[in-house]
Protein backbone atom coordinates (compact mmCIF):
# COMPACT_ATOMS: atom_id res chain seq x y z
CA UNK A 1 0.00 0.00 0.00
CA UNK A 2 1.27 3.32 -1.14
CA UNK A 3 2.32 5.47 2.20
CA UNK A 4 1.69 8.48 -0.02
CA UNK A 5 -0.51 10.92 1.94
CA UNK A 6 -3.26 13.25 -0.28
CA UNK A 7 -2.43 17.16 -0.85
CA UNK A 8 -5.11 18.51 -2.54
CA UNK A 9 -4.39 22.02 -4.43
CA UNK A 10 -7.32 24.62 -4.34
CA UNK A 11 -7.82 27.16 -7.49
CA UNK A 12 -9.63 30.07 -5.61
CA UNK A 13 -10.07 31.30 -2.24
CA UNK A 14 -13.38 32.48 -2.45
CA UNK A 15 -16.39 30.67 -0.31
CA UNK A 16 -16.17 27.77 -2.25
CA UNK A 17 -12.14 26.89 -2.04
CA UNK A 18 -12.24 28.07 1.75
CA UNK A 19 -14.95 26.23 2.45
CA UNK A 20 -13.67 22.97 0.85
CA UNK A 21 -10.44 23.45 2.48
CA UNK A 22 -12.07 23.56 6.23
CA UNK A 23 -13.61 20.17 5.15
CA UNK A 24 -10.29 18.62 4.10
CA UNK A 25 -8.69 20.17 7.23
CA UNK A 26 -11.02 19.29 9.49
CA UNK A 27 -10.97 15.70 8.25
CA UNK A 28 -6.92 15.42 7.91
CA UNK A 29 -6.04 16.05 4.72
CA UNK A 30 -3.62 18.80 3.77
CA UNK A 31 -4.25 21.41 1.10
CA UNK A 32 -2.97 24.81 -0.15
CA UNK A 33 -5.31 27.55 -1.63
CA UNK A 34 -4.42 29.38 -4.92
CA UNK A 35 -5.55 33.01 -5.41
CA UNK A 36 -5.12 35.11 -8.28
CA UNK A 37 -6.71 38.38 -6.46
CA UNK A 38 -4.64 40.43 -3.21
CA UNK A 39 -7.62 39.37 -1.18
CA UNK A 40 -9.61 36.43 0.05
CA UNK A 41 -13.52 36.14 -0.64
CA UNK A 42 -13.77 36.47 -4.96
CA UNK A 43 -17.25 37.94 -5.49
CA UNK A 44 -17.73 38.24 -1.75
CA UNK A 45 -16.25 42.31 -1.45
CA UNK A 46 -17.55 44.79 1.14
CA UNK A 47 -16.08 48.15 1.45
CA UNK A 48 -16.94 50.79 3.81
CA UNK A 49 -17.74 54.18 4.12
CA UNK A 50 -15.77 56.19 6.68
CA UNK A 51 -18.75 58.53 8.24
CA UNK A 52 -19.44 59.27 11.83
CA UNK A 53 -19.36 56.07 12.17
CA UNK A 54 -18.13 53.42 9.64
CA UNK A 55 -21.02 51.87 7.10
CA UNK A 56 -20.20 48.84 5.16
CA UNK A 57 -21.50 48.19 1.44
CA UNK A 58 -21.32 45.09 -0.37
CA UNK A 59 -20.00 45.54 -4.15
CA UNK A 60 -20.81 41.38 -4.81
CA UNK A 61 -22.60 39.22 -2.42
CA UNK A 62 -25.11 40.85 -0.47
CA UNK A 63 -28.03 38.58 0.96
CA UNK A 64 -28.18 35.09 3.37
CA UNK A 65 -31.45 33.42 2.67
CA UNK A 66 -33.55 31.77 5.99
CA UNK A 67 -32.82 28.77 4.28
CA UNK A 68 -29.14 28.80 3.67
CA UNK A 69 -28.19 26.42 6.69
CA UNK A 70 -24.07 26.00 5.84
CA UNK A 71 -23.38 29.64 5.61
CA UNK A 72 -26.02 29.79 9.14
CA UNK A 73 -23.65 27.48 10.50
CA UNK A 74 -20.32 28.89 9.86
CA UNK A 75 -21.60 32.14 11.08
CA UNK A 76 -22.50 30.26 14.00
CA UNK A 77 -18.84 28.78 13.94
CA UNK A 78 -17.11 31.67 13.67
CA UNK A 79 -19.39 34.18 16.06
CA UNK A 80 -20.37 36.41 13.08
CA UNK A 81 -24.10 38.25 13.71
CA UNK A 82 -26.68 38.03 10.93
CA UNK A 83 -29.04 40.44 10.59
CA UNK A 84 -32.41 41.17 8.66
CA UNK A 85 -31.61 43.13 5.72
CA UNK A 86 -35.68 42.97 4.78
CA UNK A 87 -36.90 45.75 2.68
CA UNK A 88 -40.20 46.87 0.97
CA UNK A 89 -40.42 48.12 -2.73
CA UNK A 90 -42.20 51.14 -4.00
CA UNK A 91 -42.92 50.97 -7.98
CA UNK A 92 -41.89 53.90 -10.41
CA UNK A 93 -43.43 52.64 -13.60
CA UNK A 94 -44.30 54.32 -17.29
CA UNK A 95 -43.71 57.79 -15.00
CA UNK A 96 -45.71 57.11 -12.15
CA UNK A 97 -44.83 56.46 -8.32
CA UNK A 98 -46.79 53.53 -6.15
CA UNK A 99 -46.18 53.02 -2.84
CA UNK A 100 -45.51 49.52 -1.16
CA UNK A 101 -48.23 47.56 -0.51
CA UNK A 102 -50.40 49.49 -3.30
CA UNK A 103 -49.11 48.17 -6.47
CA UNK A 104 -50.16 44.14 -6.52
CA UNK A 105 -49.87 41.85 -9.93
CA UNK A 106 -53.66 41.30 -11.10
CA UNK A 107 -55.48 39.15 -10.59
CA UNK A 108 -55.58 36.93 -13.93
CA UNK A 109 -51.81 36.71 -13.26
CA UNK A 110 -52.06 35.67 -9.74
CA UNK A 111 -54.61 32.61 -10.94
CA UNK A 112 -52.17 31.75 -14.10
CA UNK A 113 -48.85 31.76 -11.97
CA UNK A 114 -50.66 29.73 -9.73
CA UNK A 115 -52.30 27.07 -11.79
CA UNK A 116 -49.07 26.61 -13.76
CA UNK A 117 -46.80 26.28 -9.99
CA UNK A 118 -49.37 23.46 -8.90
CA UNK A 119 -49.16 21.87 -12.42
CA UNK A 120 -45.49 21.62 -12.38
CA UNK A 121 -45.30 20.76 -8.70
CA UNK A 122 -46.60 17.42 -9.35
CA UNK A 123 -44.64 16.77 -12.26
CA UNK A 124 -40.97 14.91 -12.09
CA UNK A 125 -37.83 16.77 -12.76
CA UNK A 126 -37.37 15.10 -16.37
CA UNK A 127 -40.77 16.64 -17.49
CA UNK A 128 -39.81 20.04 -16.17
CA UNK A 129 -36.72 19.85 -18.22
CA UNK A 130 -38.80 19.48 -21.87
CA UNK A 131 -39.14 23.56 -20.73
CA UNK A 132 -35.68 24.34 -20.65
CA UNK A 133 -35.23 25.45 -24.07
CA UNK A 134 -37.53 28.67 -24.37
CA UNK A 135 -37.26 31.48 -21.82
CA UNK A 136 -39.93 32.10 -19.16
CA UNK A 137 -40.50 35.65 -20.74
CA UNK A 138 -41.35 33.60 -23.75
CA UNK A 139 -43.77 30.87 -21.76
CA UNK A 140 -45.45 33.26 -20.02
CA UNK A 141 -46.15 35.79 -22.97
CA UNK A 142 -47.22 32.82 -25.08
CA UNK A 143 -49.60 31.50 -22.59
CA UNK A 144 -51.04 35.63 -22.74
CA UNK A 145 -50.03 36.28 -19.21
CA UNK A 146 -51.10 40.44 -19.17
CA UNK A 147 -48.19 42.72 -20.51
CA UNK A 148 -48.12 45.40 -17.42
CA UNK A 149 -47.52 42.26 -15.20
CA UNK A 150 -44.96 40.75 -17.49
CA UNK A 151 -43.13 44.03 -17.62
CA UNK A 152 -42.79 44.03 -13.65
CA UNK A 153 -42.03 40.29 -13.63
CA UNK A 154 -39.58 41.14 -15.54
CA UNK A 155 -38.43 44.11 -13.44
CA UNK A 156 -38.36 42.15 -10.12
CA UNK A 157 -37.16 38.59 -11.80
CA UNK A 158 -33.81 40.52 -13.22
CA UNK A 159 -32.77 41.74 -10.01
CA UNK A 160 -32.67 37.88 -9.23
CA UNK A 161 -31.18 36.62 -12.07
CA UNK A 162 -28.67 39.30 -13.03
CA UNK A 163 -30.51 39.68 -17.10
CA UNK A 164 -33.73 39.99 -18.59
CA UNK A 165 -36.04 37.56 -18.06
CA UNK A 166 -35.98 36.53 -21.85
CA UNK A 167 -32.88 34.93 -21.27
CA UNK A 168 -33.63 32.68 -18.05
CA UNK A 169 -34.95 29.14 -18.71
CA UNK A 170 -38.52 28.42 -18.10
CA UNK A 171 -37.06 25.00 -16.06
CA UNK A 172 -34.89 27.08 -14.31
CA UNK A 173 -37.69 29.85 -13.16
CA UNK A 174 -39.98 27.15 -11.46
CA UNK A 175 -37.33 24.74 -10.19
CA UNK A 176 -36.53 27.84 -7.79
CA UNK A 177 -39.97 28.89 -7.56
CA UNK A 178 -40.85 25.35 -6.36
CA UNK A 179 -37.90 25.27 -3.99
CA UNK A 180 -38.36 28.02 -2.35
CA UNK A 181 -42.06 26.72 -1.82
CA UNK A 182 -40.72 23.83 -0.20
CA UNK A 183 -38.13 25.80 1.98
CA UNK A 184 -40.45 28.96 2.70
CA UNK A 185 -37.57 30.84 1.42
CA UNK A 186 -36.36 34.59 1.77
CA UNK A 187 -33.40 35.90 1.25
CA UNK A 188 -33.12 38.68 3.40
CA UNK A 189 -30.45 38.44 6.17
CA UNK A 190 -26.67 39.96 5.86
CA UNK A 191 -23.49 39.73 7.90
CA UNK A 192 -23.11 42.26 10.56
CA UNK A 193 -19.79 44.41 10.06
CA UNK A 194 -19.91 43.32 6.14
CA UNK A 195 -20.53 39.86 4.57
CA UNK A 196 -16.03 39.40 4.10
CA UNK A 197 -15.71 38.69 7.65
CA UNK A 198 -16.84 35.32 6.42
CA UNK A 199 -14.17 34.44 4.30
CA UNK A 200 -12.08 36.59 6.56
CA UNK A 201 -12.77 34.39 9.37
CA UNK A 202 -12.40 31.24 7.05
CA UNK A 203 -8.83 32.44 5.92
CA UNK A 204 -7.68 33.50 9.66
CA UNK A 205 -8.92 29.74 11.00
CA UNK A 206 -6.85 27.79 8.27
CA UNK A 207 -3.99 29.66 8.37
CA UNK A 208 -2.79 32.63 5.86
CA UNK A 209 0.21 30.44 5.05
CA UNK A 210 -2.01 28.14 3.28
CA UNK A 211 -3.58 30.77 1.55
CA UNK A 212 -1.32 32.21 -1.69
CA UNK A 213 -2.87 35.33 -2.71
CA UNK A 214 -1.55 37.31 -6.16
CA UNK A 215 -0.45 33.70 -7.37
CA UNK A 216 -2.31 33.31 -10.82
CA UNK A 217 -3.04 29.73 -12.06
CA UNK A 218 -0.91 28.99 -15.29
CA UNK A 219 -1.02 25.53 -16.39
CA UNK A 220 -2.38 22.23 -14.43
CA UNK A 221 -1.13 19.14 -15.66
CA UNK A 222 -1.81 16.02 -14.34
CA UNK A 223 -0.29 12.35 -14.08
CA UNK A 224 -2.49 9.35 -12.89
CA UNK A 225 -0.09 6.50 -13.10
CA UNK A 226 0.87 6.44 -9.76
CA UNK A 227 -0.85 4.77 -6.94
CA UNK A 228 -2.31 8.37 -5.91
CA UNK A 229 -2.39 10.81 -9.07
CA UNK A 230 0.34 13.33 -9.33
CA UNK A 231 -0.53 17.08 -10.29
CA UNK A 232 1.68 19.71 -10.77
CA UNK A 233 -0.03 23.53 -10.87
CA UNK A 234 1.99 25.93 -12.21
CA UNK A 235 1.45 29.68 -12.32
CA UNK A 236 2.51 32.88 -13.27
CA UNK A 237 5.12 34.38 -10.64
CA UNK A 238 6.64 31.12 -11.59
CA UNK A 239 6.42 29.11 -9.09
CA UNK A 240 5.12 25.26 -9.26
CA UNK A 241 2.69 23.33 -6.26
CA UNK A 242 2.38 19.78 -6.05
CA UNK A 243 -0.60 17.55 -5.19
CA UNK A 244 -2.38 14.56 -5.88
CA UNK A 245 -5.83 16.12 -6.39
CA UNK A 246 -7.06 19.50 -7.71
CA UNK A 247 -10.36 21.43 -6.16
CA UNK A 248 -11.04 24.39 -8.94
CA UNK A 249 -13.40 26.75 -7.99
CA UNK A 250 -12.68 29.06 -10.29
CA UNK A 251 -15.50 30.77 -12.44
CA UNK A 252 -16.22 29.57 -16.13
CA UNK A 253 -14.23 32.33 -17.60
CA UNK A 254 -11.42 31.95 -15.56
CA UNK A 255 -11.01 28.03 -16.16
CA UNK A 256 -10.65 28.78 -19.89
CA UNK A 257 -7.59 30.90 -19.31
CA UNK A 258 -5.64 27.80 -17.65
CA UNK A 259 -3.63 25.62 -19.92
CA UNK A 260 -5.21 21.92 -19.15
CA UNK A 261 -3.11 18.95 -19.62
CA UNK A 262 -4.18 16.41 -20.52
CA UNK A 263 -7.14 18.78 -21.72
CA UNK A 264 -10.71 19.60 -20.98
CA UNK A 265 -12.70 16.99 -22.84
CA UNK A 266 -14.52 19.51 -25.56
CA UNK A 267 -17.94 18.79 -24.54
CA UNK A 268 -16.62 20.29 -20.77
CA UNK A 269 -14.60 22.71 -22.63
CA UNK A 270 -17.98 24.47 -24.67
CA UNK A 271 -20.01 23.89 -21.75
CA UNK A 272 -17.62 26.38 -19.85
CA UNK A 273 -17.39 28.80 -22.69
CA UNK A 274 -20.86 29.16 -23.28
CA UNK A 275 -21.90 30.10 -19.81
CA UNK A 276 -23.10 32.94 -19.48
CA UNK A 277 -22.29 35.23 -16.39
CA UNK A 278 -24.50 38.06 -15.00
CA UNK A 279 -24.00 41.65 -16.05
CA UNK A 280 -24.78 43.44 -12.73
CA UNK A 281 -23.50 47.26 -11.27
CA UNK A 282 -24.19 47.74 -7.81
CA UNK A 283 -23.67 51.50 -6.64
CA UNK A 284 -23.12 52.84 -3.15
CA UNK A 285 -24.06 56.68 -2.91
CA UNK A 286 -23.35 57.87 0.68
CA UNK A 287 -25.97 60.93 1.67
CA UNK A 288 -24.96 63.10 5.13
CA UNK A 289 -28.78 63.04 5.93
CA UNK A 290 -30.91 59.76 6.00
CA UNK A 291 -33.78 61.92 4.05
CA UNK A 292 -35.82 58.45 3.08
CA UNK A 293 -36.69 58.23 6.38
CA UNK A 294 -37.53 54.65 6.67
CA UNK A 295 -35.02 51.79 6.97
CA UNK A 296 -37.34 49.74 4.80
CA UNK A 297 -37.10 52.14 1.76
CA UNK A 298 -36.48 50.77 -1.87
CA UNK A 299 -37.41 51.48 -5.52
CA UNK A 300 -38.22 49.13 -8.48
CA UNK A 301 -38.15 51.46 -11.07
CA UNK A 302 -38.26 50.54 -15.10
CA UNK A 303 -35.80 53.41 -15.62
CA UNK A 304 -32.09 53.40 -15.64
CA UNK A 305 -31.26 52.76 -12.37
CA UNK A 306 -33.60 49.47 -12.09
CA UNK A 307 -33.72 49.04 -8.35
CA UNK A 308 -32.48 51.65 -5.73
CA UNK A 309 -32.45 50.58 -1.93
CA UNK A 310 -31.07 51.77 1.65
CA UNK A 311 -28.27 49.50 1.86
CA UNK A 312 -27.01 51.13 5.52
CA UNK A 313 -30.48 49.57 7.57
CA UNK A 314 -29.45 48.68 10.59
CA UNK A 315 -26.11 50.48 10.50
CA UNK A 316 -24.89 53.87 12.33
CA UNK A 317 -25.73 55.75 15.22
CA UNK A 318 -28.81 54.40 17.45
CA UNK A 319 -31.47 56.52 18.26
CA UNK A 320 -29.96 59.24 15.57
CA UNK A 321 -32.71 57.85 12.86
CA UNK A 322 -32.41 59.97 9.74
CA UNK A 323 -30.35 62.95 11.23
CA UNK A 324 -26.85 60.89 10.05
CA UNK A 325 -25.27 59.72 6.83
CA UNK A 326 -26.63 57.21 5.07
CA UNK A 327 -25.97 54.98 2.00
CA UNK A 328 -28.32 54.30 -0.79
CA UNK A 329 -27.48 52.22 -3.28
CA UNK A 330 -28.19 51.13 -7.49
CA UNK A 331 -28.40 47.35 -8.50
CA UNK A 332 -28.74 47.23 -12.03
CA UNK A 333 -28.58 44.01 -14.41
CA UNK A 334 -28.09 43.36 -18.02
CA UNK A 335 -27.67 46.51 -20.76
CA UNK A 336 -28.80 48.35 -18.01
CA UNK A 337 -25.63 47.47 -15.84
CA UNK A 338 -23.45 47.67 -18.93
CA UNK A 339 -24.85 51.69 -19.91
CA UNK A 340 -25.08 52.17 -16.05
CA UNK A 341 -21.81 51.29 -15.38
CA UNK A 342 -20.20 53.78 -18.45
CA UNK A 343 -21.57 56.90 -16.50
CA UNK A 344 -19.69 59.02 -14.54
CA UNK A 345 -20.24 58.93 -10.59
CA UNK A 346 -21.63 62.00 -10.84
CA UNK A 347 -24.00 60.90 -13.56
CA UNK A 348 -24.72 58.08 -11.37
CA UNK A 349 -25.88 60.23 -8.47
CA UNK A 350 -28.00 62.45 -10.97
CA UNK A 351 -29.82 59.49 -12.47
CA UNK A 352 -30.75 57.91 -8.70
CA UNK A 353 -31.44 61.64 -7.38
CA UNK A 354 -33.80 62.32 -10.69
CA UNK A 355 -36.28 58.86 -9.21
CA UNK A 356 -35.43 59.55 -5.56
CA UNK A 357 -36.99 63.22 -6.04
CA UNK A 358 -40.29 61.47 -6.97
CA UNK A 359 -40.39 60.22 -3.55
CA UNK A 360 -39.36 62.54 -1.26
CA UNK A 361 -37.41 66.28 -1.19
CA UNK A 362 -33.80 66.22 -1.54
CA UNK A 363 -31.88 68.92 -0.14
CA UNK A 364 -28.62 67.23 0.42
CA UNK A 365 -25.75 66.40 -1.85
CA UNK A 366 -23.83 63.41 -2.00
CA UNK A 367 -20.84 63.05 -0.37
CA UNK A 368 -18.94 60.27 -2.10
CA UNK A 369 -19.83 56.93 -4.42
CA UNK A 370 -18.33 53.68 -4.91
CA UNK A 371 -19.67 51.77 -8.16
CA UNK A 372 -18.41 47.93 -9.47
CA UNK A 373 -19.41 46.40 -12.88
CA UNK A 374 -19.27 42.20 -12.82
CA UNK A 375 -18.85 42.50 -15.97
CA UNK A 376 -15.70 44.39 -16.08
CA UNK A 377 -14.08 42.06 -13.49
CA UNK A 378 -10.70 40.43 -14.64
CA UNK A 379 -11.45 36.95 -13.39
CA UNK A 380 -15.27 36.50 -13.82
CA UNK A 381 -16.59 39.00 -16.36
CA UNK A 382 -19.65 38.44 -14.37
CA UNK A 383 -21.46 38.60 -11.12
CA UNK A 384 -22.86 35.16 -11.05
CA UNK A 385 -23.64 32.19 -14.02
CA UNK A 386 -26.95 32.58 -15.50
CA UNK A 387 -28.08 29.43 -17.71
CA UNK A 388 -29.62 30.47 -20.47
CA UNK A 389 -32.79 28.80 -22.38
CA UNK A 390 -31.02 25.32 -23.31
CA UNK A 391 -27.78 25.26 -20.98
CA UNK A 392 -29.44 23.96 -18.10
CA UNK A 393 -29.97 20.29 -18.96
CA UNK A 394 -27.13 20.49 -21.56
CA UNK A 395 -24.15 22.31 -20.20
CA UNK A 396 -25.08 21.67 -15.89
CA UNK A 397 -23.51 18.30 -15.28
CA UNK A 398 -20.81 18.91 -17.92
CA UNK A 399 -19.38 21.98 -15.91
CA UNK A 400 -19.18 20.15 -12.54
CA UNK A 401 -18.09 16.56 -14.12
CA UNK A 402 -14.81 15.39 -13.04
CA UNK A 403 -11.39 15.82 -15.02
CA UNK A 404 -9.36 12.45 -14.01
CA UNK A 405 -7.79 14.11 -10.54
CA UNK A 406 -9.08 17.41 -10.74
CA UNK A 407 -12.96 18.50 -9.66
CA UNK A 408 -15.01 21.64 -10.39
CA UNK A 409 -16.82 23.82 -7.68
CA UNK A 410 -18.05 27.32 -7.30
CA UNK A 411 -21.65 28.53 -7.28
CA UNK A 412 -22.14 28.02 -11.15
CA UNK A 413 -21.85 24.14 -10.33
CA UNK A 414 -24.34 24.12 -7.50
CA UNK A 415 -27.71 23.45 -6.62
CA UNK A 416 -28.68 27.17 -4.86
CA UNK A 417 -27.05 28.34 -7.85
CA UNK A 418 -25.72 32.52 -7.62
CA UNK A 419 -25.49 32.86 -3.78
CA UNK A 420 -22.63 32.52 -1.37
CA UNK A 421 -24.71 29.25 0.28
CA UNK A 422 -24.33 28.08 -3.59
CA UNK A 423 -20.38 28.25 -3.14
CA UNK A 424 -20.21 26.32 0.37
CA UNK A 425 -22.55 23.52 -0.52
CA UNK A 426 -20.00 23.20 -3.43
CA UNK A 427 -17.08 23.41 -1.81
CA UNK A 428 -18.14 20.50 0.38
CA UNK A 429 -19.55 18.48 -2.22
CA UNK A 430 -16.42 18.24 -4.42
CA UNK A 431 -13.85 17.95 -0.48
CA UNK A 432 -16.51 15.51 0.46
CA UNK A 433 -16.00 13.34 -2.54
CA UNK A 434 -12.16 13.36 -2.51
CA UNK A 435 -12.26 12.68 1.18
CA UNK A 436 -14.29 8.89 -0.16
CA UNK A 437 -11.36 8.25 -3.02
CA UNK A 438 -8.18 8.82 -0.79
CA UNK A 439 -10.12 6.55 2.15
CA UNK A 440 -8.06 3.25 1.75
Amino acid sequence: MSTQKPHVIILGAGLAGLSAAKYLRDHGIRFTILEARDRVGGRVHTETFEAEQPLTVEMGAEWVGEHHTRIKELCKTYKLELRNHELGMDLYYKHRRYKHGSWHFSQAWRERMKRRLDKMGNMFDRQILQYDSVSIWQYLSQNHFPLRDLEIFDLIESTNYGESTRFVSTAMYFFDQLRAKSSQSIDHLSIVGGNNLLPLALAKDLGHEHVHLNTEVESVTQDEQLPLPHIQVQTKPGKIYQGTHVICTLPAHAVSHVRWNPKLPTAQTTALTSLAYARITKTHTLFPRRFWNSDLFSVLTDQLPHWIYHSSQHQGLPGKRSNQPGVMSSYNTGDKAFAFSRLSNQEKEMTMLQILSKFFTIADTPLETKSYYWGDDKYTRGAYALYDSGDMERHRELIRAPHLAVRFAGEHTAETQGFMEGAVESGYREARTILKLTSF
